[in-house]
């Protein structure tokens, strides 16, 4: 890295000139590397992973975790990082219409530290459940005593999560889809419920709350949902979108309908954390080959655990 390597191709900058009389090591050739990664077992991923967990542990005991019993918001959301050419093992379409690779990222809300990551199969919300929950474990035990919140778009929402963080006691805030029950739970919405909240200039918004009926076999579940509303009042902007546009997320939170819209909407700085990480760090170096098309060779150096 300190010689401007990103990728494993690059490992032969260490292989040329008077380096081996510098390094300590043997400089192993890209295809050894690769041979070596392709051993690789599942098994071996996960022992990498609980190494990661207690380096999260020993650097928030050293004085970088949270407060004792402070609040704690994870962000938890998925990028795709895009490759070109049909041999990219795992390797998907998602609603982007990109090729790529699509992993599972949680993050710590104040700091911005991704605290798990998961490379999956697929995208969309393929293997999210496991992750959330493995999530909240793995924070819980690096230290994390207070209450957890965890916060999420509408590609994380699903009944089955709700279940699961009231299970383990977890606040939620999770993005929800505008179905027809949704759409009809707004709008019931009396027109003395909303209240203004503050907008750039040229436009106006409004948060109010309601609520759904979650039916899952003979279950029946009620379920908060905030609202917020946003319409252009400048006279030529409002001709292309005349009319209200709405945003709706459920949560379990007992903030107010304005505080709950304030929280949520701080999730869009996950995108911040993604960003980071895919420059220069982490998910810059994935795919592991810095060319645009790849052999069967290399297929399996692209894992990232």
């Amino acid at each position: 890295m300190l010689t401007g390597g990103s990728h494993i191709d690059h490992a032969d900058r260490l292989r040329v000139g008077s380096t081996q009389r510098v390094l300590p090591f043997r400089v192993m050739a890209p295809s050894t590397l690769g041979t070596f990664l392709r051993s690789f077992t599942w098994g071996h991923v996960r022992q990498m992973d609980k190494a990661l967990e207690e380096t999260l542990r020993r650097a928030w005991s050293a004085g970088g975790g949270p407060r004792e019993d402070a609040p704690v918001t994870i962000d938890v959301d998925s990028t795709v990082c895009e490759v070109a050419g049909n041999t990219k093992a795992g390797a998907h379409y998602g609603y982007t219409g990109q090729l790529g690779y699509h992993p599972l990222l949680a993050a710590r809300a104040d700091t911005g530290e991704i605290v798990h990551s998961r490379l999956r199969g697929g995208s969309s919300q393929k293997r999210h459940y496991p992750f959330v929950v493995k999530t909240v474990n793995r924070v819980r035990r690096a230290g994390a005593r207070g209450p957890l919140t965890v916060r999420a778009d509408a590609g994380f929402w699903s009944y089955r999560l709700v279940e699961d963080m009231e299970r383990l006691r977890v606040g939620w805030s999770i993005t929800i889809g505008q179905h027809s029950q949704v759409k009809a739970a707004i709008a019931n919405i009396e027109d003395t419920a909303w209240q203004q909240i503050d907008y750039p200039e040229g436009g106006v918004a409004e948060v109010a709350e309601t609520a759904i009926v979650a039916s899952k076999k003979w279950k029946h579940r009620r379920i908060r949902v905030v609202v917020r509303r946003t319409r252009l009042t400048d006279p030529e902007h409002a001709q292309l979108w005349p009319d209200w546009r709405y945003h709706a997320f459920a949560t379990n939170s007992e903030l107010s309908p304005v505080e709950a819209d304030t929280h949520h909407r701080a999730h869009a700085r996950m995108e911040l954390a993604i960003r980071d990480i895919k420059q220069n760090a982490g998910l810059s170096h994935c795919p592991s080959a810095p060319h645009a098309h790849a052999t069967r060779s290399d297929t399996y150096q692209n894992y990232w655990p």
